[in-house]
């Protein structure tokens, strides 16, 4: 038995190439399984992605084709200035929050949270713009990997029956399956199609438009993201495909939002604050501590120098001010016994003007 719907298909492909497929052709089974790219032999297809989970419900759309391989990832807003607000102050018992420190949203599964699209309309010959929804893992080492949903989700009894291209999806849109406007792209058979949710966004305004997704599977899941950083990118995209403008958004999925998220604030604080430069500390001088005997005998004996020859006037003075330090210290000892206190007074002040005849003699140098 054959479909009736439609008698033929028009896929544009990367190039913009219109290729009209007669679906007379296909098998009842491929046309609501996923098996158009399996079924088709036409060579033009093996650069097509899957993109069509069931085409009796967009008979009347052309979406733009579903990416193949690892997406882009760097933000750009383009000509266009498109970004992405999610706004979780007023949501109801904390099911979804947002980190601005962050950039990531905390939800729980199966919980809507609205997306706002912001871009400004400068090209008025552009009639119609989607944005399409692609979930990846952070880490670079996962990059080249589709995120696929866990093996017990995807066989939950309220997805029986449903293309696997959007059962295996771990994002979805708010909106019932088969609405006109959105699309699920992907190949399950082909891990190098990534999965996507892909929206047709009101005729271009001057208005922002919002869209509330899902997700439907956990981070924590061991079969499917198995606790690894993931992320969605949404990129603003015209009917041809091309991309216009591309914000990235981390995402964890998870049943305390509000615990998981000041949990990974934290650690963030605490890992800028490692990598913070420390200032430069001035530095110290180190205090020396004099202490004194109590009980050895005192070194009280004046001695008086012979006549010396000594080289070089820095010599001389340096030992004499060793000398001078050390009887300074020996005064400050007794200086509760006066008159021991004046001899070395006495003493200390002719030592001191002795070396400051030193510092008023010109320095002779080696040619004179």
């Amino acid at each position: 038995m054959k479909h009736e719907i439609m008698t033929s298909l028009e896929v544009a492909t990367c190039e913009d190439d219109i290729v009209n497929i007669d679906l007379n052709t296909i098998p009842d089974e491929a046309l609501f399984q996923g098996g158009i790219h399996d079924q088709v032999d036409i060579g033009v297809l093996d650069d097509i992605p899957y993109i069509i989970s069931d085409v009796s419900n967009n008979s009347n759309n052309s979406f733009p084709l579903g990416p193949r391989g690892p997406p882009p990832r760097k933000d750009d807003p383009g000509q266009y200035n498109f970004s992405v607000e999610i706004h979780s102050k007023d949501t109801h018992k904390k099911k979804f929050l947002f980190s601005h420190k962050l950039n990531r949203i905390y939800v729980n599964m199966e919980t809507d949270f609205a997306v706002q699209f912001n871009w400004e309309l400068v090209d008025l010959a552009v009639t119609q713009m989607y944005v399409r929804a692609t979930v990846v893992f952070e880490d670079e080492s996962q990059a080249e990997k589709r995120v696929e949903r866990c093996i017990q989700h995807k066989l939950c009894s309220s997805d029986k029956g449903q293309d696997r291209v959007v059962s295996e999806n771990v994002l979805r849109s708010s909106r019932p399956l088969g609405t006109n406007d959105v699309q699920y792209c992907g190949h399950p058979d082909d891990p190098d199609y990534w999965y996507s949710v892909l929206v047709q966004l009101p005729k271009p305004g001057r208005e922002p438009c919002t869209h509330a997704f899902k997700f439907v599977c956990k981070n924590s899941c061991s079969t499917g993201i198995n606790r690894r950083s993931i992320a969605v990118i949404f990129t603003l995209e015209s009917a041809s495909g091309s991309v216009l403008g591309r914000q990235t958004v981390g995402a964890r999925v998870c049943s305390c939002t509000a615990r998981d998220m000041c949990k990974d604030e934290e650690a963030e604080g605490a890992r800028a604050a490692r990598k913070r430069p420390r200032p430069a500390q001035s530095r110290l001088l180190k205090k020396i501590k004099l202490e004194t005997v109590g009980d050895l005998p005192v070194d009280a004996e004046t001695l008086t120098l012979p006549p010396l020859e000594i080289i070089g006037a820095k010599t001389v003075k340096t030992g004499l001010e060793v000398m001078l330090r050390m009887m300074e210290q020996a005064a400050h000892f007794h200086k509760h016994d006066q008159l021991a206190a004046d001899g070395y007074q006495r003493r200390v002040a002719s030592l001191r003007q002795y070396i400051d005849t030193l510092d008023a003699k010109p320095t002779k140098h080696a040619s004179e």
